[in-house]
């Protein structure tokens, strides 16, 4: 009986322990990073991240799907009502039944400070043409063209035989725009990451 009691003692005093130890150790480590410089992230996966490249295989957390903290996409998926609302881009047209035009905001820039240009969103998305690009490796599958119609215009043409707007609007709240300017030296010199190469040339 004694032996019994001085068990459950020992586990009370263990589970107070390890009960403290977690409500001061996140304290402690709050107070050691500037807030100012960090940014506090739980609950999107289970182990920590390995990559900030969107284009890795596998992808992960925070490179890819709706998390936004690297490169961001043309629209985001709002939940609330089921609609694609702006991000760089400010709308999506509709001019015919196999047709979308995409209209990039006004003054976007880059984190070095080049502007963003349709350039960049034609380059993203010919991506997954050349390379086995996981994240959005069937776009080519209902898209047959993604072409620069202006300085700010990026017209889209759906595969007729497989006419899927709903896929497309995933595309672009999904797929993150990189700057061709940095992503473009990359692909040349084959570094982006561990991609499996579909080019025939």
């Amino acid at each position: 009986m004694i032996t019994r009691l001085l068990r459950r003692s020992w586990v009370s005093v263990l589970f107070g322990v390890a009960l403290i130890a977690l409500t001061v150790a996140p304290t402690g480590a709050q107070e050691a990073l500037p807030r100012n410089e960090t940014l506090y992230v739980a609950g999107m996966q289970w182990s920590t991240f390995i990559t900030f490249n969107p284009l890795a295989d596998p992808g992960t957390f925070p490179a890819i799907g709706e998390n936004t903290y690297t490169y961001e996409t043309l629209f985001a998926f709002n939940v609330a009502t089921g609609n694609i609302d702006p991000l760089l881009a400010k709308e999506v047209t509709f001019p015919d039944a196999t047709t979308a035009v995409v209209t990039l905001q006004d003054g976007t820039h880059w984190q070095d400070g080049e502007p963003l240009t349709v350039d960049d969103v034609v380059f993203t998305f010919g991506l997954a043409r050349d390379f086995a690009v996981r994240n959005y490796a069937n776009f080519w599958t209902y898209v047959d063209e993604v072409t620069a119609t202006g300085d700010r215009t990026i017209e889209f043409k759906m595969n007729p035989d497989r006419i899927n707007v709903g896929q497309l609007k995933r595309f672009l709240s999904n797929v993150h725009i990189l700057p061709q300017h940095i992503w473009g030296p990359r692909v040349e010199a084959g570094r982006i990451c561990t991609l499996s190469s579909r080019r025939t040339r």
